[in-house]
């Protein structure tokens, strides 16, 4: 991944990740000169300068004329700061969904068709999991972490079953042809499955 797609990942647009990386590489330029480096159009490199200057990640260097020119803000600095923006944003946005689900449309039974998609809707499981992973059968998946897993009945490698915590469970065929399953985190089926 390029500097400018990881700059567009946390929220930059490409003009505007063309223009600090320009500015980073030759600093005090105007939006002229940036025009003409990044070749694109005048009025985006305005638009995006405006844009940079309002989230303060560049500042404009003063001068005697009536030119603007721009400096970056140092690099450790945006990055120390989208630290403790997005540290506040993952710290407070659980709560704030959590607030806004519906737990009975949350707790239906869900149908994954698929091998692949079996296995990583397993591992996202296995990743949320708290206590403790009990899987029976099937065991052809990669895990990082194998500390909270338990598996049982591992001869039956057609039948999967995965319950996390005793709150979620995955049920699967798994064969030759086809593999399909049932993923729920209603507590009523949960409980009701032995493994």
């Amino acid at each position: 991944m390029s500097v400018k797609e990881k700059l567009m990942c946390i929220g930059f647009s490409e003009i505007e990740a063309l223009i600090y990386i320009e500015l980073l590489e030759k600093q005090g330029q105007n939006g002229t000169q940036l025009s003409k480096a990044m070749n694109q159009p005048r009025s985006t490199v305005y638009m995006g300068l405006e844009s940079l200057l309002k989230k303060n990640i560049i500042y404009l260097i003063p001068t005697q004329t009536d030119k603007k020119n721009y400096n970056p803000i140092y690099p450790q600095d945006l990055v120390k700061r989208l630290k403790r923006e997005y540290s506040y944003i993952l710290e407070t946005i659980g709560q704030d969904l959590d607030k806004m689900y519906n737990k009975e449309k949350y707790e239906r039974v869900f149908n994954i068709e698929g091998l692949e998609n079996i296995k990583e809707k397993i591992k996202d499981m296995v990743m949320e999991a708290k206590n403790k992973v009990v899987i029976s059968g099937y065991t052809d998946i990669y895990f990082e972490d194998t500390s909270k897993i338990e598996h049982i009945n591992t001869d039956d490698t057609e039948k999967l079953i995965c319950i996390v915590d005793d709150e979620i469970a995955l049920i699967a065929n798994i064969n030759d042809v086809y593999a399909n399953a049932v993923y729920t985190r209603n507590s009523l089926i949960v409980k009701g499955i032995k493994c």
